[in-house]
């Protein structure tokens, strides 16, 4: 406000004094207020000393704005007392100071000091600070918003653009104690940002897990944020492991792994995450057997692959060469693949390569090799042999119809009268035929393979004529099949021959690229094998090839029973440890494959042929065991279905022949021939048993009876009877194949004995022949007899036989074949008799015991010390009245029969080796040998009972030697046979090759020394260097020999036949 002169000149010292008491005016901040209180003083001053005048009351006109505040007064204000305007605080000494200069001219003022514009610099700051303030409220508002808008895209998920918004933020806004929070929200979502969504991608959250811990560490309130670092630590540690297995990345695992480490570090300390450690540890494992199962189907894809001579890329660009074709390790990896994962075998690959690998062995069943002619001349045989087998018959009021039985024993193949049981026909075909003798009804042609030269040999079953005989230089497998005038045979080698009956022309050989089982036949103009391990080929006879290649995944070696057709089923027998496994398979599936329809379990393992009768199957198992069961094709009905079981006493190594036959009957030959009856709820025996011993070949049913071929215990022969089948009851036996125990001569006349206890008397008059079966005499041998027979001569031609428990015995044999005396004996015989002075003499434990014979008085025995328990291996011979015994574990001792103080058997001598003994003794007249354990062999004079000399040899010897005048022949090895001087201390004299087959024998003779090996050749050498002057094959294996008959050199055969030797 501006007041004019008249207003000025109102204003007196007094009132000028009045301000000198006014205090000062506030600070710039509170001037506002102060200065508008001295104004409104100074305005009621103006108003109480006005005087009426003619000029307008209108102030004067501002340059920027005009004073109204002096019309808005509606009364003067009172007027105040000095004492007041003293007191009043408006007036402040600006304002003093401003009044006594009032008085200034207009133009001579000081601005500065005007009231006016002190007043409007005073608005001017008020307004400036509020406008600060506004300013501040304002931004500090933005702030606000800006953090919530980036905090609310990280709370939504939306990591990119929060990540964006909180970095600028921080940026921004750098001192702001909102940018730590930022900074802390911005790590979270880069972690966030790779850790969760549909792809995370764990590698780098871990980075950025890495990171966060690096930034936030430098905080003081550090801990704060631990609880973030183990959430997210526990994210990323169990979705990576989780993860891993899912999309297959091992590195994932060690991702979880730092995650994990992570996680326990920053875990809260008072609650240890076990649960959650727990979890990751199972997603580990989870994704580990993942990722395994991923490596080992992609390990067994390639090495398919390679197994089909597919070509395999280790990387891109790069080819692996592709190795030989082998369908068969395809289908078993791929197996191998499915028993760790059977899942894949939905796989669509694995799908694939199994249909080629089934394609591509079906392509390598090939045609070998062209059709060969059979051969149609024999091999020659020997002349002048005689074979001695017992045969014997209860009626004689039947006579021969020319017809025979096939029968094999030991190595030969047997032809007997059906009606009478004489022998007809034998053939030799070597050891462990695989096959029992195919006939044909149609053309009673037989079919047999020979082991000797793996031929297969076809001759008449009536006569034994030969017909042909056809090369196969395989071993057989199986048993043949016959269907149509030609024999399907398989091989060892893998191989399926088509043979024709008639001329043994072979038409086609089939190679397989595995061993294949027997054929069978399961509809018109289809056969079936099975291979070794895993498929089963289907085969047309006419063509014979293959046109198809099942798979049924059947381990390598477990089909040991042959296959057997039942109508539109085939039934596969599998040997799985102790058990077996039956797998009935239908083959009528048109263009599908075979299809397994049921399975079943047996106890024991099958090993013998099932038999079937309408719908009852039999299925013979190890341990004497018998399981029934039903078959069915009808539809609704299960297709093989348990029935009752059998149980005999027999051991697992027992074989189990069976014959089905009406009214649910069952002939079973096992350890005897029994019949059994099967019922609802029962398979059990119709009969008592009869026939004791272990079954060697099938039942053959002809002629209304059965053809039952057992062997005792004590015996490898084989004892075939014709039997009934109802009553059970036998007309007549043959005894084959016992092999010869000993031979004595007396005169014209031969006596012998083989295992079976049978003993024949040959003459002139049987010479002549080929069989001889009127046995002199047969031993009483013990129903239950198990150890072998021991033999041997003895004085005046006689044979002394011994036997063991149950009731050990010996049996003295004339020179008739009669039995002399049969005394029994007090203790288990431990090696064969012998001949001491004219006592005979039986090694016993700890004795060797005196035989009174029938004129002799009791002598005392020998008896070893006291103390001593050694075992005889074998006494020997070795003057008139002295014998030298040898134990198992190396005393050899002299044995005397003295006469005085009273006749006795006592020990002359003794002499310890220091090593156990195996093998029997070799003697002579003059020598006996004797071979240890330590490879040494030790020559002792038989009379005296010294030592003549030692040899140790590089090669253990490996059969007993043979000792013949003073030539001692050890064989070692089976290799070579060496000639030692007994009468120059065992010096070497020749070596001769063996090929493999122990010596058994020899005899020195004017021609030079005849040995006999035991494949059957004989060879005559020159005593002094060992050269062959002449060498013959007896054509089967030998059992004794060489030894002196009346009608010249012989030896013996396993089977007890005596072939001559034609000495040059």
């Amino acid at each position: 406000m501006v007041l004019n002169d008249d207003e000025f000149e109102e204003i007196d010292d007094d009132d000028l004094d009045d301000f000198d008491d006014v205090e000062e005016l506030d600070d710039v901040e509170e001037l506002g207020g102060g200065l508008s209180g001295g104004l409104d003083a100074l305005a009621a001053a103006e108003r109480s000393s006005s005087r009426p005048s003619g000029r307008s009351k209108k102030p004067a006109a501002s340059p920027k704005k005009a004073a109204a505040p002096a019309a808005k007064a509606k009364s003067p204000a009172p007027k105040k007392s000095a004492t007041e305007k003293k007191d009043d605080p408006a007036y402040s000494p600006r304002v003093r100071q401003a009044m006594r200069h009032h008085q200034e001219r207009p133009g001579e003022e000081d601005l500065l000091r005007s009231p006016l514009v002190l007043t409007l610099a005073g608005i001017a700051v008020g307004l400036l600070l509020t406008g600060a303030i506004f300013w501040f409220l304002a931004g500090r508002y933005t702030t606000e918003a800006t953090f919530n808008q980036a905090k609310t895209l990280y709370e939504e998920g939306n990591y990119r653009g929060a990540i964006q918004e909180l970095d600028n933020f921080a940026l921004a806004y750098p001192k702001d104690p909102l940018a730590v929070e930022a900074k802390h929200l911005a790590g979270l979502a880069r972690i966030q940002q790779y850790s969760e969504g549909a792809a995370p991608n764990y590698e780098e959250a871990l980075v950025q897990l890495r990171n966060f811990v690096t930034d936030q560490r430098d905080r003081e309130d550090f801990d704060t944020v631990h609880p973030d670092i183990f959430e997210h630590s526990k994210s990323v540690a169990l979705g990576s492991a989780e993860l891993a297995g899912k999309t297959i990345k091992p590195e994932l695992l060690e991702v979880s792994k730092e995650a994990k480490t992570m996680l326990k570090t920053y875990a809260p300390k008072d609650v240890p995450p076990t649960e959650t450690l727990e979890q990751i540890e199972s997603a580990v494992r989870t994704s580990e057997a993942l990722i395994l199962k991923d490596s080992v189907y992609k390990e067994h894809l390639e090495q398919i692959q390679e197994a089909l001579g597919e070509s395999t890329g280790s990387s891109e660009g790069e080819t692996a060469a592709a190795g030989p074709v082998s369908p068969l390790r395809a289908m078993q990896l791929r197996h191998n693949l499915l028993v760790r994962y059977p899942e894949f075998d939905r796989d669509k690959k694995v799908r694939e390569y199994m249909d080629k690998a089934l394609e591509a062995e079906r392509n390598a069943v090939q045609v070998a090799e062209a059709s060969i002619d059979a051969i149609a001349e024999d091999r020659p045989a020997n002349e002048g042999m005689l074979t001695l087998l017992f045969q014997g018959r209860t009626r004689s009021d039947e006579v021969s119809v020319g017809q025979s039985v096939v029968a094999l024993a030991q190595n030969c193949c047997y032809g007997l009268d059906l009606v009478t049981g004489a022998p007809v026909w034998r053939r030799p075909i070597g050891l462990d035929t695989p096959f029992l003798p195919l006939i044909d009804p149609g053309t009673s042609r037989v079919v047999m393979f020979d082991t000797r030269f793996q031929e297969l040999v076809c001759v008449d079953q009536h006569q034994g004529t030969f017909r042909w005989r056809l090369p196969v230089n395989a071993d057989v497998r199986g048993n043949p099949y016959l269907s149509e005038g030609t024999v399907f045979a398989a091989t060892e080698t893998g191989d399926l021959l088509a043979v024709d009956l008639e001329s043994g022309r072979l038409r086609t050989r089939l190679k397989f690229s595995q061993p294949i089982s027997g054929p069978i036949e399961i509809k018109a103009g289809h056969l079936v094998v099975a291979g070794n391990e895993d498929v089963v080929y289907e085969l047309t006879k006419r063509p014979l090839e293959c046109v198809r290649v099942h798979y049924f995944g059947q381990p390598a070696e477990a089909i040991e029973a042959p296959l057997t057709a039942m109508g539109s089923y085939l039934l596969m027998i599998e040997n799985i440890g102790e058990s077996g496994k039956l797998r009935l398979i239908e083959t009528n599936t048109g263009a599908e494959p075979y299809k397994q329809v049921a399975t079943g379990d047996v106890v024991g393992r099958v090993f013998d042929e099932p038999v079937i009768r309408g719908r009852d199957l039999f299925i013979p198992s190890s341990g004497e065991r018998i399981s029934s069961f039903s078959v069915s094709d009808d539809p609704g009905q299960p297709p093989l279905t348990p029935g009752p079981n059998y149980q005999g006493k027999g051991g697992d190594d027992i074989p189990i022949h069976m014959l089905p036959g009406p009214d649910r009957q069952l002939w079973i030959a096992t350890v005897a021939l029994a019949r059994l009856r099967l019922t609802t709820d029962a398979l059990q025996p119709d009969s008592d048993p009869v026939a004791n011993g272990v079954s060697t070949q099938p039942l053959v049913y002809e002629a209304g009876y059965l053809f039952n071929a057992r062997q005792r215990p004590y015996s490898n022969a084989v004892v075939l009877t014709r039997t009934d089948r109802d009553e059970l009851t036998s007309d007549w036996q043959a005894v084959l194949g016992s092999a010869p125990l000993a031979f004595a001569n007396a005169g014209d006349m031969m006596v012998s004995v083989n295992d079976a206890g049978v003993v024949f008397r040959v003459g002139d008059r049987q010479w002549g022949d080929k069989f001889y079966s009127t046995a002199a005499s047969r031993l009483p041998i013990h129903e239950e007899l198990v150890t072998p027979l021991a033999a041997a001569a003895v004085g005046g031609n006689r044979l002394a036989i011994v036997c063991g428990n149950p009731e050990p015995r010996c049996w003295i044999v004339g020179p008739s074949g009669q039995i002399e005396g049969s005394p029994q004996l007090p203790d288990v015989p431990e090696a064969a008799p012998v001949m001491i002075g004219d006592r005979l003499v039986v090694p016993m434990a700890g004795r060797l015991k005196a035989i009174k014979l029938s004129s002799q008085s009791t002598i005392q025995d020998f008896v070893l010390p006291t103390g001593e328990t050694h075992r005889w291996k074998d006494v020997k011979s070795s003057g008139s009245d002295r014998a030298i015994a040898v134990t198992e574990d190396g005393i050899v001792m002299q044995i005397r029969l003295l006469s005085s103080p009273k006749t006795n058997l006592a020990e002359a001598g003794r002499i310890e080796l220091g090593a156990s003994v195996m093998l029997p003794l070799g003697a002579s007249e003059k020598f006996v040998a004797v071979v240890d354990s330590s490879q040494r062999v030790t020559v002792l004079n038989a009379d005296l009972f010294e030592r003549v000399g030692t040899r140790i040899f590089e090669l253990a010897p490996t059969s007993a030697p043979v000792v013949v005048g003073s030539h001692v022949l050890v064989e070692t090895g089976l290799a070579e046979l060496h000639s030692l001087n007994a009468d120059e201390g065992l010096t070497s004299r020749w070596t001769m090759p063996l090929n493999g087959s122990p010596l058994i024998g020899g005899l020195e003779t004017p021609a030079g020394l005849v040995l006999a090996q035991q494949n059957g050749t004989v060879s005559v050498v020159n005593p002094e260097n060992g050269e062959v002057k002449f060498r013959m094959s007896a054509g089967r294996m030998l059992a004794m020999g060489p030894f002196v008959t009346s009608r010249g050199v012989f030896v013996a055969t396993i089977d007890n036949t005596l072939v001559p030797i034609q000495l040059p």
